[in-house]
């Protein structure tokens, strides 16, 4: 019961985030969409309930995200940006690797004109605090672990657990935007997490 309703409360803060940001962004066929795969994912209703903070790792790495890619100017934004990175990182380690990630995507997609001034410092900010985080605070803390390893090849796990269905959706939407003119010009920094999520994989 201790862990239960915490990870039930930001799963749905999460959920309920990605669909008011999706609905305002893309409209609301699009987020009922997005919902409907997040929803129905097998880490969200399976994994979630065996490793019950996977949750909240989630949440964070949502509202990090929101924060990069908000239009605003504010300086706070920044700010907020790289707190929300912290709480990331230390919800769940491998977050690291989403904001290293993160600047690489916004690097490119900045110079086609594709990503924000804004974007690149904020992604740039998030990918330094967490591996400064890392090199300081999470490798000396995992140095003595001891791993009985996973048997299951890592991009096997990942196709069984991102599911087929939605790998297929998103191999399409990276295609159409690289290949359609559209006005939505975040597609392609998105397309590049995808791609550079699958080649540190």
């Amino acid at each position: 019961f201790v862990f239960r309703p915490p990870s039930l409360a930001c799963a749905i803060l999460g959920i309920g985030f990605v669909f008011v940001v999706a609905a305002r962004w893309r409209g609301l066929w699009f987020a009922a969409a997005v919902a409907l795969i997040v929803n129905g994912s097998q880490p969200f209703v399976y994994l979630s309930q065996i490793n019950r903070f996977y949750s909240m790792p989630l949440l964070m790495l949502i509202l990090t995200l929101g924060a990069i890619w908000t239009p605003s100017r504010s300086g706070m934004m920044t700010i907020a940006a790289g707190l929300l990175a912290v709480l990331s990182v230390l919800s769940h380690n491998v977050i690291v690797v989403v904001f290293v990630l993160t600047f690489l995507a916004s690097g490119p997609a900045f110079w086609l004109g594709r990503a924000s001034s804004q974007v690149l410092i904020r992604s740039a900010l998030a990918a330094a605090i967490s591996v400064i985080m890392y090199f300081v605070y999470l490798r000396p803390l995992v140095s003595g672990w001891a791993s009985t390893g996973n048997p299951t090849p890592v991009l096997v796990s990942f196709t069984a657990h991102a599911g087929v269905p939605t790998l297929a959706l998103a191999g399409l939407g990276a295609w159409l935007s690289l290949t359609r003119a559209d006005d939505e010009r975040s597609m392609l920094w998105w397309t590049l997490m995808f791609v550079g999520g699958i080649c540190f994989l």
